[in-house]
């Protein structure tokens, strides 16, 4: 039989079949594999190195048969001699072949061209032979098979080489001496790894590595290792033969596997392998094994979502118009059939069963699911140029490897989800610190859009609703910046609705992309909508769509708490605002300067303040206080006392009166907060310039009177503080003040305040106080309170009140 092929890449796939077919037909089944593999290689050599039509024949010689390989190229070289076997060398791959496993070869020359031929042999296989005893590790290589070096190497229990025999010698050029003792992965290349065929219950495995020989070099091995328990110490024995001549070994100590090697070898890997192996790239290493298993053209593997639902390929071979992670499925569903047996496709033209090859030059294929545990979670598909170019034996032997392969995809796919759920789990404890970061609504919902973008999305755009159901675009972002506005643009012709958010995700399409719309909804408020896009052709798997969903949820908890606390913190401010005088009156002859700071962020309303107002034409009052504590309650009693000391004052009660009725208000409300200190004076301006004071020091601290000379004096004089006592008597102390002196009164939170256990004082104050003088009083309540707060590193955990009265001459007051 013969065939005649063009000089094409996808022509040695076709020799093979065409070859294989040919052992099949005259019953010689055996040399099936050793005959495609000698094609391939000749096949090869014919495309690459003659350029012309090659004619493959296979001659019938009873329990042999000849393979001849015929070029058209009219040159004519002698082959030099054949090296040993390095698997580093790229040349006479062919010949190689040809001289491992043929009985005899040759090399015919015409005018026409050339012809490489090859005598395989039924008479070379015998039956597998039993590995000799141990005894001092010497084996007859010939009695194993034929012309064959098995090196037999013994190992203890640590892998140190106990036992090298002399085919190990002439294999790997080391004596026995040099080697006895050592570790055997010195003689490893550490950057391959055994492909392996394990049988971990039997101690056994079979697969190729690369071993050191003496000279530097590597030699690609076929290795099987038996177990050993002889009382020479010997844990395992290595059975060592070249790569090329790995079926003298295959099976070996009756493993119980197929001998083919593209039933199940092919499509195991190592646990070396699945640690270091990315999804992809095992993906892509299986398909490419699977089309070399049953020469195929073109190979894919289809893999279901984790919550079976859609299918993608997700990696492919020969099939250039099949992107990775692209859906495939009959009829556009997104769903692949649940058929769980393997299946021939004689001619996809006439029942195109496989989306993915449609458009593409196959016309047959083998396709097998891939189950794990009674869970389908793919199909390899193998495909062919030729209308029927697979049997059913091809579909058996593939669903052998698929067995295999499925194991192997679902461990690196679980290890795969584990390390990527971790990153996730330490992404979001990231982002929920940094949402938890701000109590700004809009810096809340920028930060979420750009942690969206480009993480788990490439674009985002958000809309909010107010309380009166008004919707608008919060923020638009794109992993490319130049194609916001265009984004922008677009949306704005189908916003999403947010004011019919709900509570559930939804998906969809816009401009040919995947999105997501996730509600903004918080404790029962819908606040509004986010919606996030792929690109065309992209998708969000169930890990990004569930991250996605949470990172949302615990944005719109944010965000409520956010516009939350910008309610409190406007109504604060609002009562705050309430609470100290919106605008102070002018006084003949006197200059007044206030400062104000409440502490804390400013969600709550501070207990200190002060208040100035005119009781009658040529009379005003003054009061600075200090509430124990804040909040609310501080703020009843402030407002309380504010207004209690107006009535009185504009009722021309005397200072000590109003002050001891005001203590008589406290101390019948009573309450959580039920005390306070305060100065409350009266002012009157003089005649001869300055002003007269009048004052009254309840538990507060007592005012400073600051001479330009630079005197610095107390005075008043010290009485109890409000709320506490009842019926208790208040006197009335006069402080002069000239023109050019100044009447300071500060509250708790600038003598207190502390550095390093050490608070400001009156020491301190004195000396802060002489760098006012010469300043507006203005400037010197200003200066006092930025010097109370420089004074620590930590900002002030109690409020600041400042009042400075300053007389002036009455030529000046104007």
């Amino acid at each position: 039989m013969h065939a005649s092929f063009p000089p094409r890449a996808d022509s040695v796939a076709a020799a093979r079949r065409f070859v294989r077919q040919a052992m099949v037909e005259i019953h010689l089944e055996s040399l099936a594999d050793d005959a495609a593999l000698v094609v391939s290689e000749l096949a090869t050599n014919a495309v690459v190195h003659a350029g012309t039509v090659f004619e493959v024949a296979c001659v019938h010689l009873g329990a042999a048969a000849r393979i001849e390989v015929h070029d058209r190229h009219p040159a004519k070289e002698l082959p030099a001699a054949l090296p040993g076997f390095d698997p580093t060398r790229e040349s006479n791959r062919g010949l190689l072949a040809c001289s491992a496993l043929a009985s005899a070869w040759g090399v015919e020359y015409t005018r026409a061209g050339k012809t490489v031929w090859c005598r395989l042999d039924q008479a070379d296989r015998p039956d597998r032979a039993e590995p000799a005893p141990v005894g001092a590790y010497r084996m007859d290589a010939r009695a194993v098979r034929g012309p064959a070096l098995v090196a037999v190497i013994g190992l203890d229990a640590e892998d140190r080489v106990g036992g090298w025999n002399a085919d190990a010698e002439h294999l790997l050029g080391w004596t026995a001496a040099q080697v006895t003792g050592r570790p055997l992965a010195a003689l490893r290349n550490h950057s391959t790894d055994l492909e392996a065929v394990p049988d971990l219950a039997a101690g056994r495995w079979q697969g190729e590595t690369d071993l050191r020989h003496r000279d530097g070099h590597f030699v690609r091995v076929f290795v099987s290792r038996l177990p050993h328990d002889g009382p020479d110490g010997v844990a395992g024995l290595w059975l060592v033969v070249p790569a090329l001549q790995r079926t003298v070994l295959e099976d070996l100590g009756g493993t119980g596997r197929p001998a083919d090697p593209t039933a199940v070898g092919w499509a195991v890997f190592t646990r070396s392998e699945l640690t270091r192996l990315h999804l992809d790239d095992l993906l892509s290493r299986a398909v490419q094994r699977a089309c070399d298993a049953i020469d195929g053209d073109a190979a894919y593997i289809v893999l279901l979502d984790e919550d079976g639902g859609q299918a993608y390929v997700s990696a492919s071979t020969g099939l250039v118009a099949a992107p990775s992670a692209s859906p495939v499925a009959e009829g556009g569903s997104g769903r692949i059939l649940t058929d769980r047996l393997p299946a021939v496709h004689d001619d996809l033209a006439d029942r195109p069963t496989l989306p993915a090859l449609a458009g593409t030059s196959m016309r047959s294929a083998v396709s097998v699911p891939l189950v794990v545990e009674n869970r389908l979670i793919g199909q390899l598909v193998v495909a062919s140029t030729t209308p029927g170019g697979f049997g059913n034996h091809d579909a058996i032997r593939m669903q052998q490897a698929a067995d295999q392969l499925a194991l192997s995809i679902e461990s690196c796919r679980i290890a795969e989800l584990a390390r990527r759920h971790r990153g996730w789990l330490g992404y979001l404890a990231d982002a929920s610190d940094l949402l938890a970061g701000t109590l700004d609504p809009r810096m809340t919902l920028a930060m979420l859009a750009q942690l969206m973008v480009p993480r788990l999305a490439s674009w985002c755009a958000i809309t909010t609703v107010d309380p009166h159901d008004r919707v608008e675009f919060s923020h638009v972002w794109h992993a490319d910046e130049t194609r916001i506005d265009d984004l922008r643009a677009t949306l704005a012709g189908d916003p999403p609705d947010a004011g019919d958010a709900g509570t559930e995700m939804s998906r969809g399409t816009l401009n040919g992309g995947t999105t997501l719309r996730l509600p903004l909804f918080a404790r029962g408020r819908r606040l509004g909508v986010v919606l996030i896009g792929e690109p065309t052709g992209g998708r969000f798997d169930q890990d990004a769509t569930e991250l996605a969903r949470e990172l949302t949820r615990r944005a719109a908890l944010t965000l409520d708490n956010a516009l939350l606390y910008r309610d409190q913190l406007t109504a604060s401010e609002a009562l705050q605002a309430s609470l100290l005088p919106a605008r102070l009156p002018d006084v003949p002859d006197l200059e007044v300067g206030v400062a104000y700071r409440a502490a804390g962020p400013g969600q709550e309303v501070g207990g200190d303040f002060y208040d100035l107002f005119t009781v009658a034409p040529d009379r005003w009052r003054f009061t600075i206080g200090d509430v124990c504590g804040s909040g609310a309650e501080a703020a009843a009693v402030t407002g309380q006392a504010r207004h209690v000391l107006r009535i009185l004052g504009r009722q021309r009660r005397p200072v000590a009166d109003a002050v001891r009725q005001l203590n008589h208000s406290v101390r019948e409300e009573g309450g959580p907060a039920p005390f306070l200190t305060l100065v409350h004076g009266e002012i009157t301006p003089r005649r001869d310039g300055g002003v007269r004071v009048e004052l009254v020091a309840a538990g507060h601290p007592l005012p400073y009177l600051l001479d330009p000379s630079g005197r610095i004096d107390t005075v008043g004089s010290h009485q109890p503080l409000l709320g506490v006592l009842a019926d208790r008597q208040y006197s009335v102390d006069v402080v002069e003040v000239s023109p050019g002196q100044s009447l300071l009164c500060v509250t708790d939170g600038v003598l207190e305040r502390r550095r390093d256990g050490r608070m400001l004082g009156e020491d301190d104050m004195d000396d802060l106080l002489a760098d006012c003088l010469g300043l507006s009083a203005a400037a010197m309540a200003t200066a006092i309170q930025r010097a109370a707060v420089d004074y620590a590193r930590l900002p002030p955990d109690d409020d600041i009140a400042v009042l400075v009265l300053r007389a002036t001459s009455p030529t000046s007051a104007g």
